[in-house]
């Protein structure tokens, strides 16, 4: 009696099982393919509608505000020299407006210099740093230097918060050094990046301080928690007798 054997259908088969598998898992590739490239084109061009965002806010801080600034500047400047005969008095209100449109001047050099997305980069925050100390230290006896700066400095990019808080923070440690470190003759920027952990130390050889009677107050706590924001850390060390360092630390993002 001859046997009959009926083949299962092609679906029920082992070969169509694996099949059905293996397109399952390429279609679910090319699926997340997809999604990812999708998400790269819109973030690549959401950063650039920023970075052209950033670009036409640098350029009218500088060209409009920036222009006003400078006219009501030479304005306070002319009326303060033909203020000879006025009274002490009013010749004071003249000087202080001038001061402040001078100190609003360079906040808006500082922010049209942050808003540049042509400066986002390590090396861009050192030479403005280095700017800023040549303003500050060139009128006084004091010798500034900075080591340790890189040629790949310049590849490393540095988002704008981290700009803005670290030329703040180390702003402030150039104008205590300025006006606090008596007897100080050297000041030294050094910045280290090893396996993107960036470490900047601000460095004088004044006379020190006794940190418990200094750093509470608000500039020091400003400069902390500016360190925080960008998940980092702050030491300030300083000696009776001896130097003080501010030293920031922390990982790029």
């Amino acid at each position: 009696m001859a046997t009959i054997v009926i083949a299962p259908p092609f679906w029920e088969r082992w070969w169509f099982y694996s099949l059905c598998v293996a397109f399952l898992i390429a279609s679910t590739f090319l699926f997340y393919r997809s999604g990812v490239r999708r998400a790269i084109h819109m973030e690549r061009a959401r950063t650039e509608e920023r970075e052209q965002l950033r670009k036409k806010l640098a350029a009218d801080f500088h060209d409009e505000i920036g222009h006003q600034i400078t006219s009501i500047s030479l304005g306070a400047r002319l009326l303060e020299r033909e203020m000879n005969d006025s009274s002490p008095h009013l010749q004071a209100h003249v000087r202080s407006i001038g001061a402040h449109v001078d100190q609003v001047s360079k906040e808006i050099r500082e922010l049209t210099w942050e808003l540049d997305p042509s400066k986002d980069s390590l090396l861009h925050l050192v030479e403005y740093l280095k700017g800023i100390s040549d303003q500050l230290f060139d009128t006084t006896s004091l010798a500034f230097r900075v080591v340790g700066v890189e040629s790949e400095f310049e590849k490393v990019a540095l988002p704008i918060e981290w700009r803005r808080h670290l030329t703040r923070i180390f702003k402030e440690a150039m104008h205590n050094a300025a006006k606090h470190a008596v007897g100080c003759k050297n000041v030294t920027l050094a910045i280290t990046l090893r396996e993107r952990f960036l470490t900047i130390a601000l460095t004088d050889d004044g006379g020190g301080f006794d940190p418990a009677n200094v750093l509470t107050g608000n500039g020091f706590t400003n400069m902390r928690n500016r360190a925080v924001l960008l998940k980092g850390s702050l030491a300030i060390i300083s000696e009776l007798p001896g130097g003080t360092t501010v030293r920031f630390e922390a990982k790029l993002p």
